[in-house]
């Protein structure tokens, strides 16, 4: 038993090591904490997104990072849609984050939102900060909704309504966008300026 005594030491402290690693390194920001008051300050804007198409810059399907798994050392990670437009109202630019959804929904976004009067939730201290809106910087927002009426898809699934289904986020799917935003993707050094007093 003493033969195997190194082995097991060296085991234990690669663990360690790992450990530390994921808790140091962790993707997440204090999210739950923060959301209410991130939340109940966003605000209702009415937008048009200009329909102009841009390779590598206007549509993205991309992923955020959970965490690590010790089997296999594989990064645990979810699925994110993300729309960049610029509005041709405000002249503001603007990026629309959907996660977890399948690209059967998203597929649809695009062709249902260019040129359309729309409207959309945004944080109103992000678009009031002069640093976001920009192209490189663009104004999050969470969820979309129609003003003249819903944006919709002729559909024959069992939840359609007259043979037409919303592709509006839910409310729950509004929250949902919220929170892992500030969770995974909001940058951790703007995360604890704003949050957390720079700490």
């Amino acid at each position: 038993m003493s033969a195997y005594k190194p082995f097991f030491f060296l085991l234990f402290v690669i663990l360690f090591f790992v450990v530390l690693y994921k808790v140091s390194h962790s993707p997440e920001n204090d999210a739950e904490k923060y959301f209410k008051s991130y939340y109940t300050n966003i605000i209702k804007l009415e937008i048009m997104p200009i329909d102009r198409f841009e390779h590598n810059y206007t549509v993205d399907y991309t992923h955020y990072n959970t965490g690590f798994s010790l089997i296999g050392y594989k990064a645990l990670s979810g699925k994110i849609f993300v729309f960049n437009f610029q509005d041709s109202i405000s002249k503001k630019y603007f990026s629309l984050r959907i996660f977890d959804k399948s690209m059967e929904y998203t597929n649809y976004i695009l062709p249902h939102l260019l040129d359309k009067h729309i409207m959309v939730y945004a944080n109103k201290e992000d678009f009031d900060n002069p640093a976001y809106g920009t192209k490189q910087n663009p104004v999050p927002i969470f969820s979309f909704k129609g003003i003249e009426e819903p944006i919709r898809i002729t559909s024959e699934a069992p939840e359609s309504v007259n043979g037409y289904e919303s592709i509006e986020p839910t409310q729950a799917e509004y929250e949902h966008n919220v929170l892992l935003y500030l969770k995974y993707i909001m940058p951790k050094e703007d995360f604890k300026k704003r949050f957390e007093g720079g700490k």
